[in-house]
């Protein structure tokens, strides 16, 4: 079995709403609102654990959520380690040394999403960045000293404006060679 088909079977059968067995009868629209998406696993550096996100919808106030989630390798124990009311946290990412979680959130007043921080131990989520514009993607440092995010606007959202920046003067001579 390779690798994935393994990933793949261990976080359905960890995942509660896997496990509920129904007689067969046709899918309805209703049923279709009722499937979680699981996304973005990652194996802790130990090989034990496997952290994820699940998204679910809530048709009644028709909104997205998505949470973080762990589970053995065996499938054994599954964790769920977010569950905000309202937020969003995605994008787990484990620091190297195995003791800390990370994830992006828009949580509380936050204007824009953020890196937060979890003790694997346990304990409440603790906010790492205050970036105005917020984290769209980041990565840890091999040595757990730090993260290296990536910041900014995202070019893809509407509307878009591009700004036009001077040329800086340093590279006036390339310019000239346009």
């Amino acid at each position: 079995m390779t690798f994935i088909r393994r990933l793949a079977t261990v976080l359905l059968l960890a995942h509660p709403a896997a496990l509920a067995a129904q007689a067969p009868r046709p899918i309805t629209p209703s049923d279709l609102l009722r499937l979680e998406a699981v996304a973005s696993p990652r194996i802790s550096p130990d090989g034990a654990w496997v952290a994820y996100e699940v998204e679910s919808v809530d048709s009644t106030k028709d909104a997205r959520s998505s949470d973080i989630h762990m589970v053995r390798w065996d499938g054994a124990r599954a964790v769920r380690l977010t569950a905000t009311p309202g937020d969003d946290e995605s994008q787990p990412r484990w620091s190297p040394d195995g003791r800390w979680l990370a994830f992006v959130s828009k949580r509380g007043d936050a204007s824009a999403a953020q890196v937060w921080l979890l003790d694997r131990l346990g304990g409440e989520a603790q906010r790492l960045t205050e970036l105005p514009e917020g984290v769209n993607d980041y990565a840890w440092s091999p040595d757990c000293a730090g993260l290296c995010g990536v910041c900014g606007k995202d070019p893809n959202a509407e509307p878009h404006e591009h700004e036009e920046s001077a040329v800086d003067s340093r590279w006036a001579a390339l310019e000239s060679l346009r």
